[in-house]
């Protein structure tokens, strides 16, 4: 209830909900160029990315809501033959069906009030703990309509123990004596895949945060705003503020980029290429139309991000806004929208300018998929046009030093030449840019962990009740094998292969939902994603294995110590 409750807070509660959490808002490009009303922004490709991911978390608390329900029911059923001998002595001495009755929901509304109390208290003490250490913006507001939803499952798991309470043959005694063995399997197997997906997006974090090597981390991050609303304007501003920068020594490369271009982010809309002749299916094309990510860079942007140019030439200087309009590609791009490959020298264009505004393709670059979250959902073809021609009123400076010479006076220089209608956020490594981009993939691996093993715990702990349950059962079958001349290891053999089918079978569905449900939903949020952890799977294994067999084990050592006669009583 508590991890159902915290999901749901952390997703805001559903639709238009009053709580939640957002990643910090990436200024959008404007209207640099002449876009579609399909464009998409770097915001809102991570707002999206983050939904889908809060949606998985949802999606888990459910799961974890779902096994515990079926282990509380088996339970509670198996429980209830222990006490129908209680039952019968007290209706012997004078209890009426409606005092048992009463005492009977009396029991079931404190256990019920119990769970509701500590599991909203659990929910909401991890909200707030969330909500804290969450890299973005987010609100850790009581949403009640979470709570009447949850208040209301507990209502109904009461009267489902209740049901289940009364029943005359119950899952411990049906008539062909067998627990369904299914129930503990499918616990294992849900456990299993969350936390090996949780493992998985972890690791990838912990790529993106380790990834902070002295050939991309070295620099110093500046976002920058020229309100200025002349892009003419903002242009030859931008235009003096590189060439300022590259005539410090101590400068290596100063590239300029709109805003999220460092981690890989920008706009996602129309591309048209003048391919030559593409086949779209058995139709041969010229103009080529698709969804691609449109970053604006400088001259030095390539080379400070460590980007290769494959073909053709880099943007200069004199890519300005006088210019005839360029554009560079990405490898993908050119191979997979033109005709042979062969981009350099064709017609692109972008957004809404089909078929009267072509941008010449002078570059091809390597692929470099985004880190930063999201980043897998974006198209592999990317479009660079230069900064200069396409000025962002938001953009962010990327210096990267270099040895000997004074250091620039950024102060002075953004002062003199944006003008004092600009305005500058404090200065960051690239380090700590990727740690930035890290921080959500880390902070929802660590909820999506504990998802898994408040999961794993529940399926463990329902599998040894349901195991205990299933040997206890067969109490009866085993001691007719024992007064038929079986010997204890022969039913401790019979036992261990029934119990090593559920522990193989809980480890087989976890592997297939994992591999069909899990990993593919987080493989279409982040780039390069592992396969999956072995070392991690081997271990799970391990202990789910464990934990069937100490649950079948105990009970049928008491049942081969005691004598036949004895073991066979129900």
């Amino acid at each position: 209830l508590g991890v159902l409750f915290m999901a749901q807070s952390f997703s805001g509660g559903g639709h238009g909900g009053r709580a939640g959490i957002a990643l910090s808002q990436i200024p959008p490009v404007g209207d640099v160029l002449r876009w579609t009303g399909d464009r998409r922004e770097a915001s809102a490709l991570q707002a999206h990315a983050l939904d889908d991911l809060l949606k998985l978390l949802l999606g888990a608390g459910w799961v974890v809501m779902a096994s515990a329900l079926v282990t509380i029911i088996s339970r509670a059923a198996g429980q209830s033959a222990l006490r129908r001998g209680d039952a019968a002595v007290r209706r012997a001495v004078g209890a009426s069906r409606s005092s048992l009755r009463f005492s009977l929901q009396f029991e079931v509304g404190v256990i019920a009030s119990l769970i509701l109390v500590v599991g909203l208290a659990i929910g909401l003490v991890a909200t707030r703990a969330g909500v804290a250490s969450w890299p973005g913006t987010g609100s850790s507001a009581f949403a009640p309509r979470v709570a009447v939803l949850l208040i209301a499952l507990v209502v109904v798991m009461g009267l489902v123990l209740l049901l289940g309470a009364n029943l005359r043959e119950n899952i411990a005694h049906q008539e062909e004596g067998q627990v369904p063995l299914g129930l503990p399997a499918g616990q294992l197997g849900f456990g299993f895949a969350i936390v090996v997906g949780g493992s998985l997006v972890l690791g990838r974090a912990t790529q993106i945060a380790g990834s902070t090597d002295s050939a991309r981390a070295s620099g110093s991050v500046i976002s920058l705003e020229v309100a200025d609303s002349a892009a003419r304007n903002r242009s030859e501003r931008y235009g003096v503020l590189l060439d300022s920068l590259s005539r410090y020594e101590s400068v290596a490369t100063a590239s300029l980029t709109s805003a999220g271009a460092p981690s890989g982010l920008g706009v996602v809309d129309l591309v048209t290429t003048d391919c030559g002749q593409c086949s779209d299916g058995t139709i041969i094309l010229r103009y080529h139309s698709f969804a691609g990510l449109h970053e604006f860079v400088s001259p030095d942007t390539f080379k400070s991000q460590g980007f290769r140019v494959v073909e053709g030439r880099n943007f200069t200087p004199s890519d300005d806004w006088v210019a005839p309009r360029v554009a560079i590609v990405s490898r993908h791009l050119a191979y997979r929208h033109f005709e042979a490959g062969d981009a350099i020298g064709r017609d692109i264009f972008v957004a809404s300018g089909w078929p009267a505004r072509p941008y010449k393709v002078i570059g091809i670059v390597d692929d470099h998929p985004s880190s930063a979250l999201g980043g897998s959902g974006l198209p592999s073809s990317t479009v660079y046009l230069s900064v200069l021609q396409h000025p962002p009123v938001a953009t962010e400076l990327v210096i990267r030093p270099a040895r000997g010479g004074p250091a620039p006076d950024l102060d002075g220089l953004f002062s003199r030449i944006l003008g004092a209608s600009s305005t500058r956020g404090p200065a960051i490594t690239e380090s700590e840019l990727l740690r930035r981009n890290a921080a959500p993939v880390r902070w929802l691996a660590l909820w999506f962990g504990i998802a898994g093993w408040v999961m794993l715990g529940i399926a463990a702990a329902g599998t040894f009740a349901m195991l205990h349950l299933w040997v206890r059962s067969r109490s009866a079958e085993l001691a007719v094998r024992r007064a038929v001349g079986a010997t204890r290891g022969r039913i401790l053999f019979f036992v261990i292969t029934r119990t090593m089918v559920v522990a193989v079978g809980g480890i087989g569905m976890g592997l297939f939902l994992f591999t069909s449900i899990v990993r593919p939903s987080i493989a279409d949020l982040f780039a390069d994603l592992p396969a999956w952890d072995a070392g991690l799977v081997l271990r799970l294994s391990l202990l789910l294995a464990v934990t069937a067999l100490a649950g079948s084990l105990l009970p049928t050592w008491r049942i081969l110590r005691a004598s036949p006669a004895v073991s066979s009583l129900p």
